[in-house]
């Protein structure tokens, strides 16, 4: 479970839309560096929010290090809720989370593992740790 980036694949009676700026650099020695930076507005189809719409921002980096058939990445990713204003600060309306991330690539077949950890208190009481496998595929 993704549970930063990627909220409104679980949440049911919700409208998502989701739209984001992605920079990549791959350097020639291999180095990768990346950050990301989305808007995601939420409406109410049901009686799932106490506003009808609701704006997050999803942001996020990060550096790792790629060869011709290895990847390893870290990073750190985050979400603030924008309308949010029950809050007294900044802290209490964003989560974030630390991801670590390996992959090998077999052909276009890319297996790989992540761990990924909460930073904040809200998540962390709820979500301990999580260690995860994906798998990548390269179009040709």
């Amino acid at each position: 479970m993704d549970f930063v980036d990627r909220w409104e694949a679980f949440w049911h009676e919700i409208l998502s839309l989701h739209s984001a700026f992605n920079y990549r650099y791959s350097g020639p020695t291999g180095l990768v560096l990346g950050f990301r930076l989305a808007p995601v507005l939420w409406m109410d189809t049901g009686d799932a929010l106490r506003d009808d719409v609701e704006l997050f921002a999803l942001y996020g980096a990060h550096a790792g290090y790629e060869v011709a058939n290895f990847a390893v990445r870290g990073g750190f990713s985050g979400r603030a809720h924008i309308t949010e204003e029950d809050y007294d600060n900044l802290g209490e309306r964003t989560w974030h989370q630390f991801v670590l991330a390996a992959s090998y690539g077999l052909g276009r077949w890319w297996p790989g593992v992540q761990i990924r950890v909460p930073l904040d208190e809200d998540l962390s009481d709820a979500i301990d740790l999580v260690f995860g496998l994906s798998l990548a595929v390269q179009l040709p």
